[in-house]
């Protein structure tokens, strides 16, 4: 389900990177303040695909046979 992806990049990048530049003209650490900018993405887009993940298998779970 990477559809969540999606929305978080829509949501959160341009605030993400609005945040990280700005650190980064305070403190002139690129890759501190962009490399934590991208951990923070990967979390987030993580956090949904699991939650999406989780949703669906429960909401799906009438189409798995129960095997005896």
């Amino acid at each position: 389900m990477l559809h969540a992806t999606s929305l978080a990049f829509t949501a959160t990048v341009p605030d993400i990177l609005k945040i990280a530049r700005d650190a980064n003209s305070a403190t002139y650490e690129t890759f501190a303040s962009y490399g934590l900018a991208a951990l923070i993405y990967l979390t987030i887009s993580f956090v949904f695909v699991g939650i999406f993940r989780q949703l669906e298998k429960r909401l799906l779970s009438h189409l798995n046979p129960k095997s005896n």
